[in-house]
């Protein structure tokens, strides 16, 4: 791992970036459990309201995804209004919030636009464009992380108008590598499928750090612009939920990301 890229904020509510903390304008973290203690996934309006009450969350428009493991993605590059809302797409005029269904990743041109998604465990990718004010943020399990969904943020941030040299991507707190036991067979699968990257540690220890990094890479980000928290989930149970430590009754850490 290169140097860790990480902060807590001095109310112990956020972990973020600590390179992107000069970024002007940018919004950007996780949620951490002193945020969001409670068990389980709640409610997305819900989690929303409790994370805004803690001063973890800013009061702005703020969309989400209702996140099922897939590689679809939303691109948001005009304000959202009853003419242009998609199927299962929810919204609360009192909070200024939407959750669009069955979705796994965001993209925004627009500021004054929050971006957010839930994990326990799998690896939210942050990405931006800070000179176009281009934001995204992907929520990748290993099935996302399949499917290409970390090359494909970035794909799809271009075609909004990001530029890849103004990329950059933080890989924000997850299950580590070393706690991640897989079966033999999903690792052959990576490495088939990802020939020549560090898909995993051994033959049953998946990398998801290395995989969305090597699709970054691959989709034109230059590797120095692509940092990571490490910061491990599972390892730091007394900071974030976990799926693999919690089970069922493992909470949700909000990642966001937008500029004002």
């Amino acid at each position: 791992m290169l140097n860790a890229d990480f902060e807590l904020d001095d109310s112990g509510l956020v972990v973020r970036s600590a390179r992107w903390s000069g970024v002007t304008e940018l919004v950007q973290g996780i949620t951490t459990r002193a945020a969001l203690p409670d068990k389980g996934k709640g409610d997305f309006f819900d989690s929303i309201a409790k994370a805004r009450a803690s001063g973890a969350l800013p009061q702005m428009i703020t969309l989400g995804a209702d996140q099922v493991h897939s590689d679809k993605l939303v691109v948001i590059n005009e304000p959202i209004g009853d003419n242009n809302r998609l199927d299962g797409f929810r919204w609360n005029d009192a909070m200024r919030a939407g959750e669009f269904s069955k979705t796994d990743a965001l993209v925004t041109t627009l500021p004054g636009v929050l971006l957010i998604i839930q994990t326990a465990d799998c690896l939210p990718v942050f990405a931006i464009d800070p000179r176009n004010i281009i934001a995204g943020l992907a929520h990748c399990g290993w099935r996302g992380l399949r499917a290409g969904l970390a090359g494909q943020l970035v794909e799809k941030m271009a075609a909004a108008g990001a530029e890849m040299k103004n990329m950059q991507v933080w890989l924000g707190p997850c299950i580590c590598a070393k706690n991640y036991e897989v079966s033999k067979e999903l690792v052959e699968e990576f490495q088939t499928a990802f020939p020549g990257a560090d898909v995993a540690i051994d033959e049953r220890h998946l990398d998801m750090i290395a995989i969305a990094r090597h699709q970054a890479e691959i989709a034109g980000v230059d590797e120095g612009q692509i940092a990571e928290s490490g910061q491990c989930t599972l390892g730091s149970g007394e900071r974030f939920h976990s799926w693999r430590g919690q089970g069922s009754d493992a909470g949700r850490m909000l990642s966001f990301l937008g500029f004002v």
